[in-house]
């Protein structure tokens, strides 16, 4: 009896801690979120579709070569119980040591990068973005040490003024007409800064690297993340790879600026949640009960914050997209539009690598991401000869049709199934296609309102109209609402006796 009245007592802390963590994790996103949807607004009005055309072409080669960034070392810090000093000196050393050798790599590929875009402007563009790879390497430890000890404050702080160190140079170049250079030196000094605080504060001081610390483990754990990585590069960018290809930098552009929308409220609300979600699985037992429940819960609540935005930004996509970029992006409205029906289940199926990872399960964790990567791929391939949105609605058609496949086999070997994910996210799912379906019916009624602000509002309450009522009626999804919230309170008024 006392053994369990102590797990309990255990799954409750990891409760608060998540909470606590994530609270602290949701203001950093909202703020980070903020800083680049004005970067975003000020940026489209002072730079062309062809400078962030040019940033994507070589931004493919740099999220390439990022995949061996951290080896997965990060990852395997934070979820190591016992690791010690000598261990995680010996990491830092290795983040670097690959920083130097990635740095050199890019930039000595810069010449082949050009000649296969056939833009000699790209040959700058590349080897400045390589230097990236040291800036990063220099802090990756540091900042893992920081999620380890749950100090996600401090992190927040040390992220928010890296973005605005990236939003101000940025800014700031773009109006003395650097073009594109603009974006690349305000995203490499926000780096500079963010990395130097984290070195600074963060409390990990390094020491000389020493033989036999026993990181062979922690290696291997993370060259299966790596290669999980290196094959997911494909599925998520190659579609930018084969645009630039085939139809040229301005294409691009537009694509890449549709896509980064879309990403944007997904990222903002699927970081923090991953960044708690982790250490606190890593501390449950796989097949328990208490396992699956923190699961389903984190389905839910990212079920709750996700599909409505993602709902309300598809049928406002012609609205929202001239407000945000200015009419000269109008292409980029019907592509957003579909990308955000994809964005519907995105977040949620995204999660599934947490099943892996905090179950100890990388093999499986590799496994899905190897099936994910070619399917993706296929589909990237075969779609893009007939034409942009083409290719855009066939990767949002296949997002859709491996969800359920996908999951059933990242699930194994633990206490959670497909079953349960789908009951978890089902009331959410059925919300946002009822809304779409009655939106496209009665879309003449918006026809007869002239400002743009009153149609957002009223397409917004209909939204929330229609998600309060599945809220209403779902006790789940009630609960896993009204129980955070008690945390919250707990965590923040009740003290200490």
């Amino acid at each position: 009896m006392k053994h369990n009245n102590l797990s309990e007592t255990s799954d409750q802390e990891i409760k608060k801690a998540s909470v606590r963590g994530g609270m602290i994790e949701f203001a950093s996103k909202s703020t980070s979120f903020l800083i680049q949807l004005i970067s975003t607004i000020t940026l489209a009005r002072l730079l062309t579709p062809e400078d962030f055309g040019l940033v994507a072409m070589a931004m493919s080669i740099n999220l390439f070569a990022n995949i061996f960034r951290d080896l997965g070392l990060s990852s395997a810090a934070i979820q190591k119980k016992d690791l010690t000093h000598d261990q995680q000196t010996n990491l830092f050393w290795l983040n670097v040591l690959v920083g130097i050798i990635l740095t050199i790599l890019v930039a000595l590929s810069a010449p082949l990068v050009s000649a296969f875009y056939r833009l000699p402007e790209l040959h700058i563009a590349v080897v400045l973005m390589s230097f990236s790879f040291i800036i990063y390497s220099t802090g990756a430890q540091s900042q893992a040490w920081l999620y380890k000890n749950l100090r996600f404050g401090l992190s927040t702080i040390i992220s928010i003024i890296g973005s605005l160190a990236t939003l101000i140079v940025s800014i700031t170049l773009a109006l003395l007409n650097y073009s594109y250079l603009s974006i690349i030196i305000g995203t490499l000094s926000g780096a500079i800064i963010s990395s130097t605080l984290l070195i600074c504060l963060s409390g990990f001081i390094p020491g000389w690297p020493k033989r036999n610390t026993g990181i062979k483990p922690l290696i291997n754990f993370g060259a299966n993340v790596t290669v999980f990585n290196f094959v997911n590069y494909f599925s998520r960018n190659l579609d930018h790879i084969l645009i630039g290809r085939s139809y040229g930098a301005d294409s691009l552009g537009v694509y890449s600026k549709a896509y980064q929308l879309y990403m944007l409220p997904i990222k903002f609300i699927r970081a923090p949640l991953e960044s708690v979600a982790f250490p606190s699985m890593s501390k449950l037992d796989p097949n328990s009960l208490s396992y699956k429940n923190y699961y389903c819960s984190l389905i839910r609540l990212c079920s709750l914050a996700s599909m409505p935005i993602m709902t309300f930004l598809h049928i406002s996509s012609e609205n929202i997209i001239p407000i945000v970029l200015g009419n000269q992006w109008n292409e980029v409205i019907e592509l957003f539009a579909i990308l955000c029906l994809g964005a519907i289940i995105q977040p949620v199926s995204s999660l599934r690598g947490l099943i892996c990872l905090s179950s100890g399960n990388s093999k499986i964790y590799l496994n899905q991401g190897l099936i994910t990567a070619l399917i993706i791929s296929c589909t990237f391939i075969i779609s893009v000869s007939y034409g942009i949105k083409i290719l855009a609605w066939s990767y949002i058609i296949m997002t859709w049709i491996i969800f359920w496949p996908i999951n059933s086999y990242a699930s194994r070997g633990t206490s959670i199934n497909v079953i349960d994910i789908t009951k978890a996210c089902s009331a959410p799912i059925i919300c946002s296609f009822t809304i779409i379906i009655l939106y496209y019916f009665s879309k003449t009624f918006f026809l007869i309102f002239d400002n743009v602000l009153i149609i957002l509002f009223i397409k917004f309450l209909f939204v929330i109209f229609v998600f309060s009522l599945s809220f209403a009626l779902s006790k789940e999804n009630k609960r896993i609402v009204i129980t955070a919230y008690k945390y919250a309170y707990d965590i923040m008024f009740k003290r200490p006796r």
